[in-house]
C-alpha cells in the first residue's frame, strides 16, 4: 500500500518521538548485524540514520506484518548510508506503547 505524504510525515514524527524518548528496539537479526559490521557502524549510528529518514526515502506501507498480523503495520524505507542502499523496515507499536520496533536495517538485496 502507498500512503499519502501527510500520513508518512505523521509516522516519521512518531518514530522520531519514540527515538528521542529512548523507546526503540532494534532486532539483532543476522542480516542487520552483518550490515552494521560491514559498514563499521553501531546500532546507535543506525538509529541516527533512521531518525533522519524523510518522505523521499519512503517505499511502502502500511503493510501487514505476516509474522504477527494482528499487530501494528510495517513501513518500508530505503536510504543511502555510506554509499550503500539500506533497506529499513519498522513499525510503531501504537497498540502497545508507541515504541519503535526496527525489524530491518540491511543492505538492499534488490539493488
Amino acid at each position: 500500500m502507498i500512503s499519502r505524504k501527510a500520513d508518512v510525515e505523521i509516522l516519521l514524527q512518531d518514530m522520531r518521538d519514540a527515538i528521542d524518548s529512548g523507546h526503540y528496539c532494534p532486532e539483532d537479526r543476522d542480516k542487520n548485524l552483518n550490515t552494521l559490521a560491514a559498514l563499521g557502524i553501531t546500532w546507535d549510528d543506525a538509529i541516527d540514520e533512521i531518525r533522519d529518514l524523510k518522505f523521499c526515502d519512503y517505499i511502502k506501507g502500511p503493510e501487514v506484518d505476516h509474522d504477527y498480523p494482528k499487530t501494528d503495520k510495517l513501513w518500508v524505507f530505503k536510504k543511502n548510508v555510506l554509499g550503500n542502499t539500506i533497506y529499513i523496515k519498522f513499525k510503531i507499536e501504537y497498540l502497545i506503547d508507541k515504541d519503535l520496533k526496527v525489524l530491518s536495517f540491511h543492505i538492499d538485496e534488490w539493488e
